[in-house]
């Protein structure tokens, strides 16, 4: 553990502790809810219905979804969100090892770097995602209008993912420097 890098009171590590267990358990919830979402969206939507998901998407769905789309659509829907529900359990893991009082430990840079690839799949999959979903609902209509985007967030995601990892490799070079200046004490 880098000691000189990060001196904390005790009052300071039982404040820390409590707020990494609060938000390990809040980013308990986000990925579960990132999996639960697509299968209650793919229930409720519909052309008719007050639930829209995306405005283009919606203006180009049936009247009348099957109940086979509904389930094409919950399984597309889940696997689009995986790479956000990885996301979210790996911050999960990395705020619980701030809790235990673990800083600069490898599981913190390999927490760090489970969340940059799981940001660069998330960008990824909400790139792909709506033409996934737009094909699977125009399915009856024979009518494929397959709809690709880049929206700004995504890019920003693809941003945050690349300085994750550098944040990553900078404490781990850290890390190696620490126990070499120890080496040599």
């Amino acid at each position: 553990m880098v000691s000189n890098v990060l001196a904390l009171t005790q009052v300071d590590e039982t404040r820390l502790a409590k707020t990494s267990r609060r938000l390990a358990v809040c980013f308990t919830f986000f990925g579960v809810a990132a999996l639960v979402a697509p299968v209650v969206a793919a229930l409720l939507v519909g052309r008719n219905s007050n639930f829209t998901i995306d405005e283009y998407w919606v203006k180009n769905l049936p009247a009348e979804i099957s109940a086979l789309q509904r389930v094409a659509l919950m399984i597309a829907g889940v696997v689009l969100a995986l790479p956000s529900a990885f996301a979210c359990k790996a911050v999960r893991d990395l705020f619980r090892l701030y809790a235990r009082g673990e800083f600069f430990a490898t599981e913190n840079i390999n927490c760090l770097r489970r969340i940059a690839r799981a940001l660069l799949w998330t960008a990824a999959s909400v790139m792909l995602g709506g033409g996934v979903m737009s094909a699977i609902a125009a399915l009856p209509k024979h009518e494929i209008n397959i709809m690709l985007g880049v929206r700004g967030t995504d890019l920003i995601l693809f941003a945050v993912a690349g300085v994750v990892y550098a944040i990553a490799h900078v404490m781990e070079l850290a890390r190696d420097a620490e126990e070499e200046r120890s080496q040599f004490v």
